[in-house]
């Protein structure tokens, strides 16, 4: 569908850095610490966790999966069900590259439809994402875990 793809991240075995040269629209990143900048260069991001809301809050599309699980797009109607175990798509559905297709197909067929959701992130990224809220929740972790301490 004409995507050009950036994969980024620093575990990846070096026979798998090798499939991404076969294919002249991907491009290896490598290890990133920046990762505004690369946000700003993408309309979508396939990630888990941290990634997913980093890139809500950046304002882009995102998309759960991780190398075994296929979560799908993060909508107002996902949501719910994506982010209670940290946007990780654990055992949601393998991952199926005739579905990723098709969910990409129907959403770049659909400009209004990946502005609105894109907006949709940015909203739901600050009202829920913010640095004071992250560090309230890793707070609250840690005081479970102490057992009420502080």
């Amino acid at each position: 569908i004409g995507l050009k793809c950036l994969v980024a991240g620093a575990f990846l075995k070096p026979e798998q850095v090798r499939l991404f040269h076969q294919y002249p629209e991907v491009e290896w990143l490598g290890p990133v610490l920046e990762v505004s900048a690369v946000l700003k260069k993408v309309d979508l991001v396939f990630s888990t966790s941290r990634g997913i809301r980093e890139a809500m809050t950046a304002g882009r599309i995102a998309v759960v999966a991780n190398n075994i699980w296929y979560g799908g797009l993060v909508t107002p109607q996902t949501v719910a069900k994506l982010s209670p175990n940290s946007f990780m798509a654990w055992q949601d559905g393998l991952l199926w590259a005739d579905q990723i297709k098709k969910d990409l197909e129907e959403l770049y067929q659909e400009p209004a439809r990946m502005q609105e959701l894109a907006a949709w992130s940015a909203t739901y990224g600050a009202q829920n994402f913010s640095a004071t809220q992250m560090a309230e929740a890793t707070l609250a972790v840690y005081q479970k875990v102490l057992g009420g301490q502080s």
